[in-house]
């Protein structure tokens, strides 16, 4: 919300502002199986809503409840997986460069929101920049490193020892360059210092 430009839909190389704040989170279903859940208009939502909405969800998406995950990998069972780049892309090509919603198909519109978020480090690593897939459409992805003990300088001169986790960012260059990237930097930032301004 805070920088509108990154908040984009490329398609056919224009850029259109999307009308929601919507972010979709990865969720490690077994350890070689990958889903996720969208938290929409996450903007209008504080931690306690986020963090209620995403413990419910991944419950059910691992427990196998999760409805529209369920239709949605049934689905894909019926597809080789030689083809299953093309599918995604004739998917993607439909959904977002035609803006058509493909009714029946089991796939909600826009699925992977404005941005997504991935926790490396609960796969041991401490940073790595996720790649951009195509059909997801989204200009942006912010890789969670785990959590380590660093040594820090405080403002008085002090050295101590914090945990600290690194934020890897791969986005769209066509969307982001420099003064935005700034502009974000900026912002998380400010909310990771004034957690209460999220509230």
């Amino acid at each position: 919300r805070e920088v509108p430009d990154l908040n984009v839909l490329v398609r056919m190389n224009k850029i259109y502002p999307r009308r929601d704040v919507d972010i979709f989170f990865h969720v490690s279903v077994k350890e070689t199986e990958l889903s996720g859940h969208v938290v929409r208009q996450i903007d209008t939502k504080n931690l306690e809503e986020i963090a209620q909405e995403l413990t419910k969800n991944v419950s059910n998406i691992k427990s196998g409840n999760d409805k529209e995950f369920k239709k949605i990998k049934d689905s894909w069972k019926n597809i080789p997986s030689f083809l299953a780049g093309r599918v995604l892309d004739l998917i993607a090509f439909v959904s977002y460069t035609l803006n058509l919603n493909i009714r029946g198909s089991n796939i909600p519109r826009d699925c992977f929101g404005s941005m997504m978020i991935t926790n490396i480090g609960s796969l041991g690593f401490s940073s790595a920049f996720v790649p951009l897939a195509p059909y997801t459409r989204i200009p942006l992805i912010l890789a969670l490193g785990k959590t380590q003990w660093r040594p820090v300088c405080l403002n008085d001169g002090t050295i101590t020892s914090q945990q600290q986790v690194s934020l890897c960012f791969t986005f769209d260059h066509r969307v982001m360059d420099g003064a935005r990237g700034a502009k974000l930097a900026s912002a998380i930032q400010k909310y990771l210092e004034n957690p209460d301004l999220l509230d």
